[in-house]
């Protein structure tokens, strides 16, 4: 277990780990998984008469932190799939996935975001260029940065 004394981070007391200086790693796994999830089923209106429904179908990958020499790491790395539905005005309602991956500690701009339409087919051509030049990696990235933020910030 990770705590803190007087702002530094150490690793749990023990006889053998004094001051957090011998290797010591917490799994964050199903704490992240989770906040992917709440993070990333969400609503965003992308113009006046253009909406999106996201929710996540599949989070996979782990995320750690660890103590070492007294000093704390994180790091964590994920693919994310999501369903995305897109509601245009007077149209039907067009289904896609989207991938985030690697979702992972490095720059978000490294961050690989995809959209690809459920059965391109089943919907007229315009609405499909619609939803493609709408659909974007800008709502989904801010709500991940976010949940970097709180990432970085827990300890236990």
């Amino acid at each position: 277990m990770l705590r803190s004394i007087k702002g530094k981070l150490m690793a749990s007391p023990s006889a053998h780990n004094i001051n957090g200086w011998h290797w010591s790693e917490k799994d964050f796994t199903d704490w992240a998984i989770t906040e992917i999830k709440k993070r990333l089923t969400f609503q965003h209106t992308l113009s006046g008469t253009e909406v999106i429904d996201v929710s996540v179908t599949e989070a996979k990958g782990e995320a750690f932190k660890n103590v070492r020499k007294g000093k704390l790491r994180s790091s964590y790395d994920f693919k994310i799939k999501m369903n995305v539905t897109y509601k245009a005005a007077d149209k039907d309602p067009l289904e896609g996935t989207a991938v985030l991956e690697p979702f992972c500690d490095t720059e978000p701009e490294d961050w690989e975001f995809t959209f690809k339409v459920t059965d391109p087919a089943k919907y007229a051509p315009d609405l499909v260029g619609e939803a493609k030049k709408a659909i974007t990696s800008a709502p989904f990235l801010e709500r991940m940065k976010e949940w970097c933020k709180v990432y970085e910030e827990i300890v236990e």
